[in-house]
């Protein structure tokens, strides 16, 4: 009954939940429904693509990695490079390997 009554009015009968005694359907134009949900996702992927660089880079992190034996020299370096990176408003990572012992990870953004 209801896929004549879908037939009769140029409609796709749609189940939408076959868990139920008796099962849901909906009589809709799928293909446009379809169109329309393809349409919606993009426009939300461009708007998520058009939002200023300082924004995007706040999703990003940068991950610096020090171990046990590093020289302060190249610690004052990795220092510079967190700064810069948060700067430019990324996340930043640190993480620390201390040989025989599990990998320490502490975030930090500014």
């Amino acid at each position: 009954m209801a896929l004549r009554h879908a037939r009769d009015a140029g409609l796709d009968l749609v189940e939408i939940n076959s868990s139920v005694d008796p099962p849901i359907c909906r009589l809709m134009d799928y293909d446009k429904w379809a169109d329309d949900k393809r349409r919606k996702e993009k426009e939300e992927k461009d708007k998520l693509r058009r939002r200023p660089v300082e924004e995007r880079r706040a999703d990003v992190f940068k991950e610096l990695k020090l171990t046990a034996r590093i020289g302060t020299g190249d610690l004052e370096v990795k220092a510079r490079t967190a700064n810069s990176f948060m700067d430019k408003g990324y996340k930043v990572r640190r993480c620390s390997e201390t040989p025989g012992s599990p990998r320490l990870v502490v975030a930090r953004s500014s």
